[in-house]
């Protein structure tokens, strides 16, 4: 068979497709506007470059490593995407007798970048303008993270062909330096001498224009690192998959009852005390790896340090923090201040956390609860942990929590119902301390320069036990339709507070739900299933004082899919504050009937609610949610990829966009993407990766 020089030979035409009917590898998230043509391009395998036609920009510099490795050495195989424009000949059978021409090989990538300004937050446009042809690709994009969202673009269209042994393909090199023959086969000693590279495979890519831009600024994952700590390498890898899919927030809930591996300098006790041991902490050095690392890729980093419930490990070092309850038990062993947990004892109360007990000396332990708001020392303590934490954490925001609080060991509190009485101004309902706490709280996440959001039950409350809005004179009550609160009381939350939407239904809906998805995995998942589904605490609302005042007591009809309830509460939020939305989004529970798969997640529209054009545009975006009682890092990044793609493309893609069956397509491309980069995502059906 002939020798096959590349650069020397006539374009030949080749008519691609897939097994998919793509044109091309798909694009996840679809971009905004794509065309693209059946002309077929190649990186030129020895003189292919990333160039920077701006201002220096070290973001830019390890990209453009980053994207060159990723194109060259890991596109996705394209035996699939391209056969011969004859349907007699193979690809590689047309190649031997055709090639392409000087004129259809990429040898750079410019890129423009408009703005100068590197900083990331919600102000980051992302915008871009992806033009592939040869001999320039260009990119033009308003700031480094367009640029960034570019390149993963062209990475993705991007496929390589084999090409066979026995065609003999070389590449004419007369300025290749000798030494870099190394890592490279030759046929013979002249082709040595003659300084030609044989190649075995070419990374393709059509002829394609995009413009793109993201429909939401906030496109999130949450990680848990309490219930289960993970490590450095894993997060990383999930900052990896969130750069493929154009997630830019990474909501990392750092602390929780279970552990607290947050290592303090000021409060090194803290960790000291609350991890789960010194093995299982997170320094100063690596919070910098994590943090460069996601800027590097366009990610926020967003720590969430959630109080005034979900707090016993701060307990363990300080359980001055902590309330005190009304119940006590025997058998806690000797010693005294040791904080430890019995799961079961909740049934005691309409808690929907475990349930944590200090013990207090001679066999007998006492249950603790939230911390304690009616202390001053409990707000100094945590301004010495906000100001520290606010130089660790580069991002303008800081999630506070808020969520699920036990009111019932406030309530049986005498110190705190002592306090209330004191101070008139908040009623009688202790209900009223969690607003009054929050509000305290980002007061002092104010002062040290950041911006808050919180869970949903902190506007819920402060709505309800605030002067109304219109100024009649008004004030909220304890939900009872009698009012609780004396003039005075202003408990309502800062404007810049970003409220975090979570509950995706009223208690007896979500029990409902969870009956009918454990019926549905009884046969295959059992065990799994039920075990996963009746003591995932975040999702079961027991305590029905938690629910928001206008909240549906009533069972849906709707076959388990309640969005009227989040949606409900989108318009409620969105009157008044900025949201970010999660409730719909929970990855940990997948699989659970047909609740939590990836069609369900794709599907869901966070603007579906009525509401005018302000308040929708008062909704940043979303977040999927990866919990992490039953997560750790044998299972975090099957458990979050491919499904968070689906909400990826969800934020980030045109409401147009709902084609569900060439969404699958691109779904099952994207995990086979995935497993390719080295990150281990969980198959979304039947079939096999190239």
């Amino acid at each position: 068979m002939r020798p096959i020089y590349v650069s020397l030979i006539l374009a030949f035409i080749v008519t691609a497709f897939s097994h998919n009917g793509h044109a091309h590898p798909s694009l996840l998230p679809q971009p905004t506007n794509i065309s693209s043509t059946p002309r077929l391009l190649y990186f030129h395998p020895h003189h292919f470059e990333f160039c920077n036609d701006g201002k220096e920009s070290t973001i830019l510099k390890e990209a453009f490593e980053r994207y060159t490795s990723r194109i060259m050495e890991n596109s996705y195989p394209g035996e699939g995407f391209l056969t011969s424009n004859s349907n007699s000949a193979t690809f590689h059978d047309h190649l031997s007798h055709h090639g392409f021409s000087k004129q259809d090989a990429i040898r750079s990538v410019s890129v423009f970048v408009v703005s100068s300004d590197q900083s990331l937050g919600l102000q980051t446009s992302e915008t871009y303008t992806l033009r592939i042809n040869a001999p320039t690709t260009i990119i033009h994009a308003t700031d480094v993270y367009g640029a960034l969202r570019a390149m993963e673009s062209l990475a993705q269209l991007s496929f390589r062909v084999k090409i066979d042994k026995d065609d003999d393909c070389f590449l004419e090199e007369d300025n290749v330096d000798v030494n870099q023959l190394h890592t490279f086969k030759f046929v013979d000693k002249e082709n040595y001498k003659r300084k030609r590279r044989p190649i075995d495979r070419l990374v393709l890519v059509n002829e394609t224009s995009i413009w793109d831009t993201p429909r939401f600024r906030h496109r999130g994952l949450l990680i848990d690192t309490a219930r289960h700590f993970l490590p450095v390498s894993i997060i990383k890898s999930q900052i990896d998959a969130m750069e493929m899919s154009k997630l830019n927030v990474l909501h990392w809930h750092i602390v929780d009852d279970q552990s607290f591996p947050y290592q303090s300098e000021q409060l090194p006790e803290l960790s000291g005390a609350g991890a789960f041991s010194s093995d299982t902490i997170y320094s100063a050095e690596d919070i910098d790896e994590i943090v460069h690392y996601a800027r590097a890729r366009g990610v926020r980093v967003i720590p969430e340090f959630d109080m005034p419930g979900h707090a016993a490990s701060w307990g363990k070092s300080h359980p001055e923090l902590l309330t005190r309850c009304g119940a006590s038990i025997s058998g806690g062993g000797t010693g005294s201040g040791t904080i430890f947990s019995r799961n079961n004892f909740k049934k005691l109360y309409k808690a929907t956390t475990d349930f944590w007990f200090e013990k207090v000396g001679n066999g007998a332990a006492i249950a603790v609860g939230p911390i304690d708001p009616t202390k001053e020392s409990t707000f100094s303590l945590i301004w010495q942990l906000l100001r520290e934490v606010s130089t660790r954490f580069p991002d303008v925001f800081i999630h506070l929590g808020g969520d699920e609080v036990n009111f019932d060991c406030w309530s049986e509190n005498e110190e705190i119902t002592a306090w209330m009485q004191e101070h008139q101004d908040l009623g009688n309902d202790v209900r009223a301390l969690l607003p009054y706490f929050i509000k305290k709280v980002i007061g002092l996440a104010e002062a040290a320069g950041k911006e808050a959001m919180v869970w949903q039950e902190a506007l819920d409350f402060s709505s309800r036990f605030s002067r109304s809005v219109n100024g009649d004179g008004c004030f909220g009550g304890g939900g009872d339709g009698k009012s609780s609160i004396p003039r005075g009381a202003d408990l309502q939350l800062p404007a810049s507070t970003v409220v975090h939407v979570w509950k995706w239904a009223s208690y007896l809906t979500s029990v409902n739900n969870i009956l009918n998805a454990m019926q549905q995995q009884q046969q295959k998942q059992q065990d799994l299933a039920g075990r996963h589904l009746t003591t995932h605490s975040r999702r079961l609302q027991l305590n029905s004082n938690s629910l928001s005042s206008d909240a549906s007591l009533t069972n849906h009809s709707n076959g388990g899919k309640d969005d009227d309830y989040w949606l409900a509460e989108l318009a409620k939020v969105t009157k008044t504050h900025r949201a970010v939305l999660s409730a719909p989004w929970y990855l940990n529970l997948a699989p659970a009937g047909d609740e939590h798969t990836w069609e369900r997640y794709w599907n869901i529209e966070p603007l579906n609610f009525k509401a005018s054009i302000e308040q929708k545009e008062r909704v940043l975006g979303g977040q999927a949610c990866v919990w992490g009682e039953l997560v750790d890092e044998t299972n975090a990044l099957q458990k979050t990829w491919p499904l968070a793609a689906a909400v990826a493309e969800r934020l980030w893609s045109d409401d147009s966009v709902r084609d569900i069956d060439a969404a699958r397509e691109r779904m099952e491309e994207f995990r086979c993407k995935l497993l390719r980069r080295g990150v281990p995502a969980a198959p979304i059906g039947p079939g096999y990766c190239l």
